[in-house]
C-alpha cells in the first residue's frame, strides 16, 4: 500500500511494535480484528486497487471510524 508503519498501525489500532512483530520472519501473525481488517485491505485491493486503499486508510489520520468503513465498503463488506 506505500504506507509507513505508524500509518498501517495508527488504521488498525494496534502499536506499531505489533507490526514489526508481524511482519518478522519469527514473529506471530495478527489475530483478531486486525486479522479481520488486513483480510478486508487484501479484498479492497483486490477488488478496486491498491491507490483507492491506500488513501481510505491514510484517511484514518483524520476520520478513524470512517475509513475503516471506506475500506469495508472497498472490500463489498457494506
Amino acid at each position: 500500500l506505500r504506507i509507513s508503519r505508524p500509518q498501517l498501525a495508527r488504521f488498525l489500532g494496534v502499536a506499531e511494535v505489533s507490526i514489526v512483530r508481524w511482519e518478522s520472519p519469527e514473529g506471530n501473525s495478527p489475530r483478531g480484528m486486525p486479522a479481520t481488517m488486513i483480510a478486508a485491505l487484501a479484498r479492497a485491493v483486490d477488488r478496486v486497487g491498491v491507490d483507492a486503499v491506500r488513501v481510505a486508510v491514510l484517511d484514518a489520520e483524520v476520520d478513524p471510524l470512517g475509513s475503516i468503513h471506506r475500506v469495508a465498503q472497498l472490500a463489498g463488506r457494506s
